[in-house]
């Protein structure tokens, strides 16, 4: 019995580190929300953004996983599985922040008020941008274990890139990630002809893809500065003197 509580405190403590609770609560809130609409309007209009939410979680069950491997297998064995679980990482990650962009979808629809809508369209875009960051800030810390400050920069920035072409490639291109698998020749043809050889003609999927690479990248950026301010916080009572009298 103590072995049991053991096990489920530590995983408790590893779930909360990794934000798996404020994820899982903005899920079901969401859900929450659409449910009810459905009650109320009697219509599943919407149906589909659940499994766009359900491939934003992809990407974070991919960055858990390679966790998991390297805190649990031999090193230098562990890197046999979190090298194909950051690529399968890498790959799903454009479709947590593609949530964002199913607000083309939105229209307002009687009996459902419109604000109702824009609320769940808003927690919806919120939830797969938080999932993206998550995801993005356990692989980043991974790689600065690993390979240093300079090394996780570099992975994060890359990822950041190619997480805004990746949404260029979905929204506009309709590629899934799972594409990638079979018809990578035909995707990395597509992105030559448009952001190599005539960028200036194709100036619609350059501008798509910087404005969703700089809005992925400022959220990070917000969120992880944000994340440690809290930790300078958290240590600054271990730093000041203590007040006498």
């Amino acid at each position: 019995m103590k072995s049991v509580f053991h096990f489920l405190t530590r995983m408790h403590r590893f779930a909360r580190q990794n934000t798996f609770y404020p994820l899982m609560l903005l899920t079901l809130f969401a859900f929450g929300l659409w449910v009810s609409r459905v009650k109320f309007s009697d219509d599943f209009r919407y149906y589909f953004l659940f499994w766009n939410l359900f491939l934003a979680w992809v990407p974070y069950g991919f960055a858990i996983a390679a966790l998991f491997a390297e805190k649990l297998l031999p090193k230098p064995w562990h890197w046999l599985l979190i090298v194909p679980l950051l690529v399968g990482w890498l790959l799903f990650l454009p479709n947590a922040p593609y949530l964002v962009t199913d607000m083309i979808h939105f229209r307002a629809v009687d009996p459902v008020p419109y604000w109702y809508d824009i609320g769940l369209f808003i927690i919806l875009a919120w939830t797969g941008c938080l999932l993206a960051i998550v995801s993005l800030n356990i692989v980043q810390d991974l790689a600065y274990r690993h390979f240093g400050t300079l090394i996780s920069w570099l992975v994060s920035l890359t990822s950041i890139a190619l997480c805004g072409l990746g949404l260029y490639l979905g929204r506009v291109l309709r590629w899934n990630s799972w594409d990638a698998l079979y018809s990578v020749d035909t995707i990395l043809l597509d992105l030559v002809r448009t952001f190599v050889f005539s960028p200036l003609s194709n100036l619609y999927a350059v501008g798509f893809t910087l404005m969703f690479t700089a809005m992925v990248g400022m959220f990070y950026f917000t969120i992880r500065s944000i994340d440690s301010r809290q930790q300078g916080l958290s240590g600054l009572e271990d730093t000041l003197p203590t007040r006498v009298g």
